[in-house]
Order: structure tokens, then C-alpha cells, then sequence
């Protein structure tokens, strides 16, 4: 589904006069008159994340990319990008939910979290085992890659997380923080057939999360004037993920426009997710729209971005990639598309949503799953 963008060549036949057809023509209502606008050219914005690049190419993400997650320990691969051009922020990648069981109590830690320094986890589980989120059972809930669930809303958590928290910041040169897995309700806890005892409901678990992320932004990364980016799950429409944005600069939406397989997503996610993304843009909030899909689908990546165009509202950086590649930095030709200033929101069209910018247009059929980016030559 899809089509992707060739950009200089031959106008097709349906083209308007000075137009060059990039994809195939998709049929379009009458266009109505729009006054210019004197917004600046609109070129897509690039996010990278949350490792250096696997082949050390470390000229290529900085010279391509706008906006960069890294992890501590790779400080030295920030400074030399930054001295290759990089002009965006950097952040600091720490998981939000969860530290290493570590069997060894010697062993250095992965630097993507709080509890990093050898011993930490052997010392939490002896004197403070009350962090742990605990199960029905009593045991502690594990999550993916042999972490270990922290408990949200115990303060002596907090406390921990923070000292530590800010430390790396500061002694790391770090811009601000991006934090990964906040769970925004017990979906997660569900598919994996745990749920904690400490909260019993939606609301519960959703109010000590939110409270803990609050209490991050508003006594030190707000304060501050360091970033504080999430990749919050399992919100899929604005009502969802308001009650977040009011302790975030910024979020990911880790599975934008297409699913994290091969299938799109149905007209109905993607509008609400289209509403949700312009929703935060105007509330002040940034947004990383990341597209799951495999390099060569040129169609589905085509799709994806310009699933973002559209919405883009001035708080938008993308990425197209698997999650399974994230080292790997994957360049495509419409990335560097001119379409100039946009002069306007997107709009209905031909059963489909459509943008029209200086030198060109933008148009997305969700329910085929196809799109169309034209730019005059």
C-alpha cells in the first residue's frame, strides 16, 4: 500500500502544469483558495535514539538528524557528534519503571537507569524491599529483559531516583531526560498476566505513576530548564494522554500512523491518533513520532511520513525504523522533500485528509493505506 516518493520525475498526466507528480495521482476535491502564509519551509525533522549508531558513523546521525536520545555511558560519541554538527538537544535515555535483577552484585549495571553502579540492586532488595512492585503473590513483577517493576508511588523510590537522576545529569552534560516505559495504565501488567497488589484498579496504578512524574518535572527538570521527554504507552487518543502532558515537555508515540507488524492501522486509530498528536503540539508539547516497519517498504514508510507532515504543527521530529534496528540509521529521499511553507492545517479531500504547502501538497488515504507527495520541480 503506498507509493513512494521519486522525486524530478516525469509530471503524470493528471499533474497540474509546473507540478511534478512524486507518487501516483489520487483524486482530489476542488482545492479551496488558501491566502499564503508566511510560515517558514517546511522540511521534516529527524529523531535519533538510543545508542550511537552500530557502524560508528557518527558524522552521518549527526549531520542527518535533529533531535538526539542517548544513553549514559556514551557521552564521548555525543561530544565528538556534536563537534560533527549535531544542533539538537541531547537527552538523557533512563527507564521510568523498572531496574536490573542483577545476579551479580560486582557486576557494572547498564548505565539506562537509576540503579547503575555495582551493588545497587543487591543493597535495594536487602534494605529497601518496599520499592519493589510486588504481585499478587507477594513476588516481585519482572518486566522484559530481566528488569524488575519499581513501585511508583513509594516516596523512598522517588527519592532514589531522583539523587540519582540528577547526578548523571550534571556530572554527564546532558540536556534533559527522556524516560522510557511509563505506563499510563495496567494494560502492560495485563499481557503479561501480572497485575500489582498495591493497586488493584486503573486508577489507582494511573494516579501513582502520574504522581511520581510529576513530582520529577515540577522539583527538578522543570525548575531546571532541562526537557523532560516520555515514551508513554498504551494512550492512543488525546483524553488519554492529557492528564501526562501536563508534567512532559515532550512525547514518543513509538508505533505512529502504523502498527509495530505489518498491518496499518484502522481509520479510526489513525484519525484519533492524528488528533492526539495536534492536540499536544497545541498545548506547547514536542512530539517523536517513530513508524515500525522493515527498511525496503518504501510504501509503508512513505505512508508514515507523510502521516506526520500532516500533522505536523511546528512539534513534530520523526523517525522511520524497526525496533529491532535502532542503531542503524535508515535515509530516504523524501526526507529531504522542499515543499515550502505550509499554507494551512490539513483538510478533508477525496475521502482522504490532504495539506497544501508553498510548492506543493501533501495527501493520505488512511483507510487504503496510501499517500501522495507532490513538489513543484
Amino acid at each position: 500500500m503506498g507509493v513512494r516518493v521519486m522525486i524530478g520525475t516525469q509530471p503524470a498526466a493528471a499533474a497540474s502544469e509546473g507540478e511534478t507528480a512524486v507518487t501516483q495521482t489520487v483524486e482530489v476535491e476542488k482545492v479551496p483558495t488558501i491566502q499564503a502564509s508566511v510560515s517558514p519551509p517546511y522540511s521534516p525533522r529527524l529523531a535519533w535514539f538510543y545508542k550511537p549508531p552500530k557502524d560508528g558513523d557518527l558524522a552521518k546521525i549527526a549531520q542527518n538528524f535533529d533531535f538526539f536520545v542517548l544513553t549514559g555511558g556514551d557521552e564521548a560519541e555525543r561530544e565528538r557528534m556534536r563537534e560533527a554538527g549535531a544542533q539538537g538537544f541531547f537527552l538523557q535515555y533512563l527507564r521510568f519503571d523498572a531496574i536490573l535483577d542483577m545476579e551479580d552484585c560486582q557486576k557494572r549495571p547498564y548505565q539506562n537507569q537509576v540503579a547503575n553502579q555495582p551493588g545497587d540492586f543487591c543493597w535495594i532488595a536487602q534494605e529497601h524491599p518496599d520499592w519493589f512492585l510486588l504481585d499478587g503473590n507477594g513476588q516481585k513483577m519482572k518486566n522484559d529483559g530481566g528488569y524488575v517493576m519499581m513501585d511508583p508511588g513509594n516516596t523512598g523510590w522517588q527519592d532514589f531516583w531522583l539523587e540519582r537522576a540528577q547526578m548523571g545529569q550534571e556530572t554527564g552534560g546532558w540536556d534533559g531526560i527522556f524516560l522510557d516505559n511509563v505506563e499510563a495504565n495496567l494494560d502492560k501488567r495485563r499481557r503479561v498476566g501480572a497485575l500489582p497488589e498495591r493497586y488493584p484498579d486503573e486508577e489507582s496504578y494511573r494516579q501513582a505513576v502520574l504522581g511520581f512524574l510529576k513530582r520529577i518535572y515540577e522539583t527538578y527538570t522543570r525548575p531546571n530548564h532541562r526537557p523532560l521527554y516520555a515514551n508513554v504507552l498504551d494512550v492512543d487518543s488525546a483524553e488519554e494522554l492529557m492528564p501526562f502532558l501536563g508534567a512532559l515537555d515532550g512525547v514518543m508515540v513509538e508505533s505512529f500512523a502504523v502498527d509495530w507488524q505489518d498491518g496499518y492501522h484502522s481509520r479510526e486509530t489513525w484519525e484519533k491518533e492524528m488528533q492526539m498528536v495536534e492536540s499536544a503540539q497545541r498545548m506547547g508539547k514536542q512530539l517523536i513520532l517513530v513508524a515500525q516497519g522493515r527498511q525496503m517498504d518504501f510504501a509503508r514508510q512513505e505512508f508514515s511520513l507523510a502521516s506526520a507532515i500532516l500533522a505536523d504543527l511546528g512539534g513534530v521530529t520523526f523517525r522511520y525504523t524497526y525496533h529491532e534496528e535502532y542503531t542503524t540509521a535508515w535515509l530516504y529521499d523524501n526526507y529531504r522533500v522542499e515543499l515550502g511553507g505550509a499554507l494551512g492545517e490539513r483538510y478533508a479531500a477525496a475521502g482522504g485528509w490532504r495539506r497544501d504547502f508553498e510548492r506543493g501538497s501533501v495527501m493520505v488515504q488512511p483507510e487504503a493505506g496510501t499517500a501522495e507527495i507532490r513538489v513543484q520541480p
